[in-house]
């Protein structure tokens, strides 16, 4: 199933240049989806139990370099062939195989780190697990149209240095921002007992999901 998802959704639209699944090249929920279950696969079957971290960083390394130095050949030759330069984000997209690849190893790595520190155990604990809604936050369409795109265009007047500095300032501070937002949401969902509500709802469709196959089994 994995293996399908893959050649499906990433090889396949790379290399013929399409996007028919609507994938929006890594930004929408099916590829998050997509990525989701691979990354939940891997971690089933236990895959990196038998690569060491030297592995690991080999691979992320060498698909790091595969994927600039794709970018560099391709938009060298398309220069060379037009005279302008495009084509070089070709397999840069989060679709990519190569980024695949980059991703999976990068998950390898720190599974492989071994923190021993409680504290910083449980700090990583609760920021990672508001990754996710950092993503849904900053991704969402209203909060990205009317305040991420076009609102840090004035950063690229600025020298190099100073460019570099500032765009990691504000991916640093939208980090903060969206993280804070959702520990506030946890903290109202653990005041109002919304878990309690969950854990409800949840059991009471796996009821009736086991009632509806439990018919079906005596019309059979």
């Amino acid at each position: 199933m994995i293996f399908t998802i893959v050649i499906v959704f990433s090889v396949i639209p790379t290399f013929r240049h399409t996007d028919p699944f609507l994938t929006g090249k890594g930004y929408s929920c099916i590829w998050l989806v997509c990525m989701y279950l691979l990354g939940a696969y891997l971690k089933k079957i236990e895959f990196f139990k038998n690569y060491s971290l030297k592995m690991m960083l080999i691979l992320f390394g060498g698909s790091l370099i595969l994927l600039f130095g794709s970018k560099i050949g391709i938009e060298f030759l398309v220069y060379r062939l037009s005279g302008v330069v495009a084509g070089g984000g070709y397999l840069l997209a989060y679709t990519s195989p190569i980024v695949i690849i980059e991703a999976v190893s990068l998950m390898g790595i720190f599974m492989k780190i071994h923190i021993k520190n409680d504290i910083v155990n449980n700090i990583i604990k609760k920021i990672g697990k508001t990754t996710f809604f950092v993503f849904i936050i900053h991704e969402h369409p209203l909060l990205k149209h009317k305040f991420i795109i076009d609102n840090f265009i004035q950063y690229s007047v600025y020298s190099s240095g100073k460019m570099v500095l500032f765009i990691v300032g504000t991916a640093i501070t939208i980090f903060v921002i969206c993280c804070a937002i959702d520990l506030l949401r946890e903290g109202i969902f653990i005041l109002l007992r919304v878990n309690l509500f969950e854990k409800f709802v949840v059991t009471s469709i796996q009821r009736k999901i086991k009632t509806a196959f439990e018919v079906f089994k005596q019309i059979d």
